[in-house]
C-alpha cells in the first residue's frame, strides 16, 4: 500500500470516528428524551446494580446498531492493519469527549461507574466492525448460474 493512500485512509478513519461520535451523541439525546425503557425496567423490579448492568448491555447493543454504517465504511477502506484504523476512529473521539472527566475524577469517587459508562461508546465501533467482518468474510461466490444465464446442473 502506498504511503499516500495509507495517509488518506488514516485521515478518513479519524474523521469517520469524529463524525460517529457526534452522531452517537445526537442519537442518544433523542433516545434519552423519548425512551421509556428505564421506567419499564424499574417497573419489572430491576434496581441497583442489576438495573445499571442491564442498561449498560442495552447501551452497548444500541451503540453497536448505530455504529454499523461507520463500521461498513471502515471495512470498505480495506486496511491492511484494521486495528490501527479502528483505533484512529475510536480513541481520539473518545479521549476528546471525556477529557474533562479524566482530569477531574473527584478524588476517585466515580472511578467505577465512569469507565463502565465509557465501554459502550468505546467498544461499539470495534465490535460492530468485527461482526461485519465475520459476516462478509464467509461469502462464497454464487455459481448457481452460468455466464449465459442458464442454470448449472
Amino acid at each position: 500500500m502506498k504511503l499516500q493512500t495509507m495517509t488518506v485512509s488514516a485521515v478518513a478513519a479519524f474523521l469517520l470516528g469524529l463524525l460517529q461520535a457526534y452522531l452517537l451523541i445526537l442519537c442518544w439525546g433523542y433516545i434519552n428524551s423519548y425512551s421509556s425503557t428505564p421506567h419499564w425496567l424499574i417497573g419489572l423490579g430491576l434496581h441497583g446494580a442489576s438495573l445499571s448492568y442491564t442498561l449498560l448491555c442495552l447501551g452497548l447493543i444500541i451503540n453497536m446498531l448505530l455504529s454499523l454504517p461507520a463500521a461498513f465504511v471502515l471495512l470498505n477502506l480495506r486496511p491492511a492493519r484494521f486495528s490501527q484504523y479502528v483505533s484512529l476512529a475510536v480513541l481520539p473521539s473518545s479521549a476528546w469527549l471525556n477529557r474533562m472527566l479524566v482530569n477531574r475524577m473527584y478524588d476517585g469517587n466515580f472511578f467505577g461507574p465512569l469507565p463502565l459508562g465509557w465501554l459502550p461508546a468505546t467498544l461499539a465501533l470495534p465490535v460492530a466492525a468485527w461482526l461485519l467482518w465475520l459476516v462478509s468474510r464467509h461469502r462464497s461466490p454464487n455459481n448457481s448460474f452460468k455466464a449465459d444465464g442458464s442454470a448449472a446442473a
